[in-house]
């Protein structure tokens, strides 16, 4: 947990639902049923009166200055009805709610007005951007600063650790949340039997103050792992050309989406959180395709990786036959695409202190003499790959074949595009749906 922030509440689900802050806010449970989900504890809601405690967060969920983040897990098997997850309800009417829409829209509702709704505000995922899914584990986080003029922006939502575009709905001009004596409900909606969540949820945490995006995103491996990874291929409309990452049950590396099957050489295939990576241990480890992929201009590689292992420098994507490719060099922090004919003085590097932990990459060769780097959905900078020359990619874990420079990897989901991917297709591959832009 984040030692810096006030943390109010925070429930594991760990054989109770206690919190586990220690600040003694314990729940009641009312019927959900106590599930193992990964290792991780968690409550099963189908339909039941769910789990419930009283009115400690009205203190700070109040008035005109109040400051507080939520955050939970959860999955959900349907989107055929309304479901209420977290709501607090006054007297015969709501003053907070998040709840989930029959159209995979994620709502959160605050009501300042006492005695009708006149005053209230509605933030949500918009719907051009995407939706969510049935079956589909996400983390989220919902930040509140009640500080702040515009109403739009007061709310931030986060998604499996990236903040995500929200659209508002306003009646009135709310200024507060309306909180009473009434309970905190989990899995309900509270003091009614009509719709509840069925489903999981799972690490539910309350603060009384904004998190950060930089702290949400360490969070984000207590929801969905960063190494998961999609039981499909990603969206394609005739650019995606292969996808290399479904390796569930077989040591091979079948391309998904083409006929580019490849040869797996001594890369351990490997169980982790939602599915299953390769991982290269840095000295003879490697995939080869049949056939190479031409990395050039209007190009994209999409791809999960950790390179925290990678002690000196190795290349993650290579050519065989040349001193070419993507690689991490651990030594000065810097990430390095270059082409064949490139030198020292015509390439340039990024920096980047890579985390010990898996994240998610798109590179984009926008120009025979850029690439562009997106790291969990954000473009973080761009390169010259030195030489005008096309890189064929011809090996996964290493460089060429006498001089491989193997890398110490774990790795899966690996798709190449052709054709450009912007920002917002960065992350929304990172999210597993499909892009917005010409891919």
């Amino acid at each position: 947990m984040i030692k810096t922030k006030s943390l109010k509440a925070y429930y594991p689900f760990e054989g109770n639902s206690d919190d586990a802050s220690g600040n003694n806010n314990d729940l009641t449970n009312h019927g959900a049923t106590q599930y193992t989900l990964q290792n991780k504890g968690a409550y099963k809601y189908g339909g039941d009166d769910g789990i419930n405690f009283g009115n400690i967060l009205s203190t700070y969920m109040a008035g005109s200055t109040a400051k507080f983040s939520w955050t939970f897990c959860f999955r959900t098997p349907s989107f055929t009805s309304q479901q209420f997850m977290i709501t607090k309800y006054g007297v015969g009417k709501r003053e907070f709610a998040i709840n989930l829409m029959v159209t995979g829209l994620l709502v959160f509702t605050y009501i300042s007005n006492t005695s009708t709704y006149d005053d209230y505000l509605d933030v949500y995922n918009d719907i051009t951007d995407f939706t969510f899914a049935a079956n589909t584990d996400y983390k989220i986080v919902i930040t509140c600063d009640m500080t702040i003029t515009t109403l739009a922006d007061r709310f931030k939502m986060y998604v499996n650790g990236v903040e995500i575009d929200t659209t508002t709905t306003t009646s009135g001009t709310p200024t507060y949340i309306q909180t009473t004596t009434a309970e905190i409900a989990f899995g309900t909606r509270e003091g009614y039997d009509t719709y509840p969540f069925t489903g999981l949820m799972w690490d539910v945490s309350f603060w009384n103050d904004v998190l950060t995006s930089s702290e949400v995103a360490t969070m984000h491996p207590t929801g969905k792992p960063l190494e998961y990874k999609s039981t499909i291929a990603p969206f394609n409309n005739g650019n995606l050309i292969s996808y290399w990452g479904c390796w569930d049950g077989d040591n091979n590396a079948d391309d998904q989406k083409g006929s580019n099957d490849g040869t797996v050489v001594d890369a351990m295939l490997l169980e982790k959180g939602f599915g299953q990576y390769y991982y290269f241990d840095g000295v003879n480890d490697y995939l080869v395709p049949d056939t190479d992929f031409t990395f050039s201009t209007n190009c994209s590689l999409s791809f999960r990786i950790n390179l925290g292992a990678i002690t000196t420098f190795g290349y993650f994507f290579g050519d065989i036959t040349n001193n070419v490719g993507i690689r991490y060099n651990n030594a000065d922090s810097t990430l390095l695409c270059f082409a064949s004919g490139a030198t020292s003085s015509t390439f340039t590097k990024l920096t980047y202190n890579a985390p010990n932990r898996m994240v998610h990459f798109v590179i984009n060769r926008t120009s025979s003499r850029n690439v562009n780097w997106y790291i969990n959905g954000e473009l973080v900078g761009n390169t010259d790959p030195g030489s005008t020359a096309d890189i064929l990619i011809s090996s996964i874990g290493r460089r060429s074949s006498l001089n491989p420079y193997y890398a110490h990897i774990v790795m899966d989901s690996v798709a190449f595009y052709e054709c450009n991917m912007t920002e917002r297709d960065a992350k929304r591959l990172m999210l597993g749906l499909h892009p917005l832009g010409d891919c």
